[in-house]
């Protein structure tokens, strides 16, 4: 079974720093891209990593995607996952790009699916709009319009979901934050995110069909 290291911001996006196993809102928006491509369901072992805790000194996100390779490799992971949010820097992309470059010229080739989410990573957990009104109701489930233009998804959006939940009661008890968006990574089509947020996700989907689909071949 592939075993996958997924580099993330913190335990809302992959889980609990080192955890191993745990599902979170990342792992279950990949195995969806994963799944959605090669027509069945699939199956791997995969552990967090905060990128926070890369200790690097000066370099910025290129010498922190370039750490992320050099430990998902020194660990003896297949692939790894590395997705931060774009918080209004248009260079982080090429700043990570740069950082896998970098580690290919040291001859260090490892397959790690890049992603910069628009603005933030929740943006992509909203923009299946009937995956929001299943859960949510007809208030949760509005038109947000331009998903990657959403300024504050996390604290703005995201929040008013939870508070409608709260408001209405739908579950008997009211799932953590991470559990929700859980649910909608694990029901959201890849291909509603992917029309939604041509921006970020296109890309990435990209990156994971071309770094991580082929280890389940």
């Amino acid at each position: 079974m592939p075993r996958i290291k997924f580099f993330g911001e913190g335990p809302d996006d992959v889980g609990k720093h080192e955890a191993e196993n745990q599902d979170s809102s990342l792992q279950a928006i990949v195995k969806n891209i994963i799944t959605k491509r090669i027509k069945r369901d699939v199956n791997f072992d995969y552990k967090a990593f905060h990128i926070k805790e890369l200790k690097i000194h000066g370099g910025g996100f290129k010498r922190k995607a370039e750490r992320a390779i050099e430990n998902a490799s020194r660990e003896g992971f297949d692939a790894a996952v590395f997705v931060v949010d774009q918080d209004g820097d248009n260079e982080r992309i090429r700043q990570l790009q740069e950082g896998r470059q970098n580690a290919q010229t040291k001859g260090l080739y490892f397959n790690m699916a890049l992603g910069v989410a628009i603005r933030e990573l929740e943006a992509w957990l909203l923009a299946d709009q009937d995956i929001r009104r299943k859960h949510f109701g007809p208030k949760g489930g509005d038109d947000l319009g331009d998903i990657e233009a959403l300024e504050h998804p996390k604290d703005k959006h995201f929040k008013r979901l939870c508070e409608i939940l709260f408001k209405a009661q739908r579950f008997g008890n009211i799932p953590s934050r991470c559990e929700l968006k859980l649910i909608l990574a694990q029901e959201s089509k890849p291909e509603t995110i992917e029309k939604k947020c041509p921006k970020g996700f296109k890309p990435f989907r990209d990156e994971v069909e071309k770094n991580l689909v082929p280890l389940f071949a």
